[in-house]
């Protein structure tokens, strides 16, 4: 397993947003965390990436993460992106990726060839010169997607990837994630509310309710949990 969580726990005041979650996550697979509205699901991100301090055990390639702080983690390699566009709106496309390149290689030479790589990858080349404030949200997702790819991550977590986009839009951006996983052999961990697309992408889900596990597994085997079915996926859903 690239990533082993156990018993994770998050607290804030009188409010238990994570309460002892356990899984794992397989090198290779595409990890999809759904539940409704303040299950949990971004604390976890936050917890795994740092941003949070919890409780309980996070391993990373076999190595303890719990405890290390965001720059650290995202050197042992996993990164993330946000729900909204987290990028420097002042800086260009491709200043923003070689900014992800440079942080998530502190030392190392930032590579031009690299960056023209994940242009291309992410087909951002026409883009490449434009601010991003001046761009679409579409870009910005892409663009929030190229830095996070630069960091070099083993892992790479996605809060709500295709929010606010069309539908050809989404197509677009879940095959990118399919070219990322198995042109870089990029592991992902996705969160995201539309369903219909999560099950398609995901080869494990994992659901929470108020900050616990009530199901994991493959999609259709969650989909037929009666669980799920009642607090998240509604009655006819099964």
């Amino acid at each position: 397993m690239l990533l082993s969580a156990r018993n994770l726990s998050m607290r804030f005041g009188n409010l238990l947003a994570l309460n002892s979650v356990s899984f794992d996550v397989a090198e290779g697979e595409v990890f999809g965390i759904a539940g409704p509205n303040g299950a949990g699901k971004t604390t976890l991100f936050n917890v795994i990436t740092g941003f949070y301090r919890g409780t309980g055990k996070i391993l990373f390639g076999g190595g303890e993460i719990q405890g290390l702080q965001p720059h650290q983690i995202c050197h042992r390699g996993i990164a993330r992106t946000f729900q909204l566009p987290n990028i420097f709106a002042s800086l260009t496309v491709y200043q923003n990726i070689r900014f992800g390149a440079h942080f998530g290689n502190p030392g190392s030479p930032t590579k031009d060839k690299e960056i023209e790589e994940i242009l291309e990858l992410t087909e951002l080349e026409e883009k490449r010169d434009l601010r991003t404030r001046s761009i679409d949200l579409f870009a910005k997702k892409k663009t929030m997607l190229a830095s996070a790819v630069a960091t070099k991550p083993k892992l790479l977590l996605l809060d709500e990837p295709i929010g606010g986009l069309n539908p050809d839009e989404i197509d677009h951006f879940l095959n990118l994630i399919g070219r990322v996983r198995v042109e870089l052999g990029v592991t992902f961990m996705i969160i995201e509310h539309l369903m219909e697309y999560l099950m398609e992408l995901s080869d494990r889900l994992m659901i929470l309710d108020f900050g616990e596990k009530i199901c994991i597994g493959t999609p259709s085997t969650v989909a037929r949990d009666k669980r799920v079915v009642e607090v998240y996926l509604g009655e006819g859903s099964a």
